[in-house]
């Protein structure tokens, strides 16, 4: 039965992660979550959908890689980023393949990237793209679609970039219409291909993230090194972690550091933990000393 394996978090539990399965959207889970006696909702991070969900969450409960809270919880003392790392590396060990995994992002992040200057609505509609057998159809949505939708679409037809990195991103997530990932890819495209940055950073997490694509690195070394030479720590960071495995591209430790260091300077604390973190878990020691010579890590 397919499912997703998600990673969440609550203000109230301070430095503690939760590591969850759900059949259904996660952010749904979370919600009942945030009825069951907490002062603050959980926030959904980051989500795996794969084939065996409780298997792999039962599994990397019993990481020694991680330290559970309380016994019998689903609360870990670790980051986000470590129980992210320890649910692929139980995945892989168990050989449960994962057919999609994506950072999830709250709707004040989602209005915050907003740069139409048309305000977002709430998504009337969340299907897992029915172009896709490995997705599930949501029978709760109701069948229609939204205005919000049909107007970034004008605007986008006619050339608008703004719009058309809306709407891939209204495609990707299913918010006002069918969730379709080949359509997201090419609104993507026309918006990334004139500049937009946003738009370059979701299309090369696309091709580096969905096993669907059969994670095409070579595009996704294209639109992270555009989006990187534009400053964007995300890309930047993504583009140094690909040197580092060869992944795209011939592996070359320099270049690698060389991008870490770039999105140190340019990221916030959670870049910056994301790459102490991937350099950490693979003892790139080299990477750290250079890294930690050029700015200061929280």
């Amino acid at each position: 039965m397919k499912g997703y394996v998600y990673v969440a978090t609550n203000k109230g539990f301070e430095d503690l992660v939760k590591i969850g399965c759900s059949e259904r959207d996660p952010k749904k889970r979370a919600k009942e979550l945030s009825t069951v006696g907490t002062v603050y909702p959980c926030v959904i991070k980051y989500e795996f959908l794969v084939n065996e969900p409780r298997l792999l969450e039962q599994t990397v409960h019993n990481s020694p890689n991680l330290k559970r809270e309380v016994e019998n919880r689903e609360w870990f003392r670790c980051t986000v980023d470590e129980a992210i790392v320890a649910i692929k590396e139980v995945a892989e060990q168990e050989n449960i393949p994962i057919l999609y995994e994506s950072v999830v992002e709250s709707e004040k992040a989602s209005k915050s990237k907003n740069q139409s200057g048309v305000k977002k609505k709430k998504p009337v509609r969340k299907l897992i793209g029915k172009h896709l057998d490995i997705f599930e159809y949501d029978k709760d949505a109701p069948n229609k679609i939204s205005k919000d939708f049909l107007e970034r679409s004008n605007l986008a037809k006619r050339g608008n970039t703004n719009s058309q990195y809306e709407l891939g991103l209204m495609y990707q997530l299913g918010e006002g219409i069918d969730r379709d990932y080949q359509k997201a890819i090419e609104w993507y495209q026309k918006a990334a291909e004139q500049g937009n940055m946003n738009a370059q950073i979701n299309l090369g997490r696309m091709f580096y993230n969905v096993s669907w694509l059969h994670k095409n690195y070579d595009e996704a070394v294209k639109w992270f090194s555009k989006a990187a030479e534009q400053d964007n720590a995300e890309a930047q960071y993504y583009l140094a972690n690909m040197y580092q495995h060869g992944q795209g591209v011939c592996r070359n430790l320099k270049e690698a550091e060389n991008w870490y260091v770039k999105a140190l300077e340019n990221g916030n604390d959670e870049i910056k933990r994301r790459v102490v973190s991937a350099c950490l878990n693979r003892n790139t020691n080299a990477i750290l000393r250079t890294c930690s010579k050029s700015t200061v890590i929280k």
